[in-house]
């Protein structure tokens, strides 16, 4: 009798649990559905600070790769300009000066100067009028285009040497990290290449002891080592600085990226450090944002756990890399 009760509770937990995950995943799509229309530039509220500071940035580097051409149409970018413009007034009779308001106020301080741009009276009146009130803002080099050649030779085997070198560890000294560090660290996370240099991500560091186990205890737990960084980041993608169909995963490719960079930059400067997924239930994913201050628009990429290396050897498991083919297509 107990065995046939066993049988027909596995018969059922086979049936049922398929149709139960393809509801989690179907509220899954919904809830992101909900979330993407809300935050991203589909729409001009809420967050509308931080999506103003994004078109900005998508209209002003579009202007700049136009100063860039070889070959430029005369009085080319007269649109775009007279638009960006328009966006730099109308974000200051509503927000304080931001870092974006300033690159493009030097966007389009470039273009002025460039040869082929449009001079009509309706393009540099409106240039100079905005120029003339934030004048304090223009700073040579700071905006339009730059030479690039190709680098001098690297000692290629240096650098090879300190990316195999770098491998994710699971046990720290309690020295903690310092500000400078840190700094340092972000100097290097910066130079992560972004969609239309949108530079969408952000770093939460959280070094309270406290707070890093509870959030910790939202994230299936230490796992017998997250417990033991000094630090943890928590690093996020703004979702408002991107709009349409095609670009609603991009937060997450950007937001990669700029991890990566992120954890060889502690590599480089001599920090341990180790990935540690963030679990994506969203219940506990909006506990953990609440505890550090993360706003709605910025959707959580990884965690990255930090720390200082021990003077002593530490076990880590090998990992082994495969060989990734490349496929060409012809």
């Amino acid at each position: 009798m107990l065995g046939s009760l066993k049988w027909i509770y596995k018969v059922i937990c086979t049936k049922v649990n398929p149709i139960k995950n393809d509801i989690l995943l179907l509220q899954a799509f919904i809830r992101d559905y909900f979330r993407y229309r809300e935050t991203s530039l589909c729409h001009n509220e809420p967050f509308r600070r931080d999506k103003m500071n994004a078109r900005m940035m998508l209209v002003g580097h579009s202007i700049e790769k136009g100063m860039s051409f070889e070959s430029k149409k005369k009085n080319w970018g007269k649109e775009k300009v007279l638009q960006l413009c328009k966006m730099i007034v109308a974000y200051m009779q509503e927000y304080p000066v931001s870092e974006e308001v300033i690159n493009c106020l030097n966007i389009i301080n470039a273009y002025r100067l460039d040869d082929e741009s449009c001079k009509s009276s309706e393009v540099t009146d409106c240039i100079d009028s905005i120029l003339e009130q934030y004048h304090d803002y223009i700073q040579e080099g700071y905006a339009g285009v730059k030479d690039v050649i190709k680098p001098d030779s690297f000692d290629i085997n240096t650098i090879l040497s300190f990316y195999k070198s770098r491998a994710s560890v699971r046990s720290f000294s309690e020295e903690p990290l310092t500000q400078m560090e840190i700094e340092k660290v972000m100097e290097v996370a910066r130079t992560t290449p972004t969609a239309c240099n949108r530079q969408t991500s952000r770093v939460y560091a959280i070094t309270n002891r406290a707070k890093i186990d509870e959030i910790l205890n939202l994230q299936l737990g230490g796992q017998g080592w997250a417990d033991r960084a000094s630090t943890m980041f928590i690093i996020t993608g703004c979702m408002s600085c991107f709009g349409g169909i095609f670009e609603r995963q991009q937060v997450y490719i950007d937001g990669g990226l700029f991890a990566m960079n992120f954890v060889m930059g502690l590599h480089l400067y001599g920090i341990a450090s180790c990935f540690k997924m963030f679990v994506r239930d969203y219940q506990l994913q909006d506990k953990v944002c609440k505890l550090c201050g993360i706003p709605r628009n910025e959707v959580p990429i990884v965690i990255v756990m930090a720390g200082h290396y021990k003077n002593t050897t530490v076990k880590d498991p090998i990992s082994h890399r495969f060989d990734y083919k490349v496929n060409i297509v012809s």
